[in-house]
């Protein structure tokens, strides 16, 4: 980044909205659909989600202090990989039609 910046590309073409990283890192709530495909991890629903939530948080703040987002950048991104995520969750675990 330093040398194409040294190069005279300008810094600001290094930041993207919205934040792909995040939205990566917001994948990891699927793990928390797990308890319900193996039932050896049941009652491990929080701690998983808790674990999601944690990752989430800090690639946010690992992208801001590395000059690579804004904050906006990474709330859209969470919010796009969620709304995708919710979406899928909605059309795979649908109610079966008695």
């Amino acid at each position: 980044k330093e040398t194409l910046i040294a190069e005279g590309v300008a810094a600001e073409e290094f930041k993207s909205f919205p934040s792909g990283h995040v939205s990566n890192a917001t994948a990891v709530l699927l793990l928390s659909l797990l308890p319900l495909l193996n039932d050896k991890l049941k009652g491990k629903e929080k701690t998983i989600f808790g674990c999601g939530v944690v990752w989430i948080v800090l690639v946010m703040i690992s992208r801001i202090i590395m000059g690579a987002h804004y904050l906006t950048d990474d709330v859209v991104g969470f919010a796009v990989a969620l709304t995708v995520i919710l979406i899928v969750c909605k059309i795979a675990f649908k109610p079966k039609k008695a």
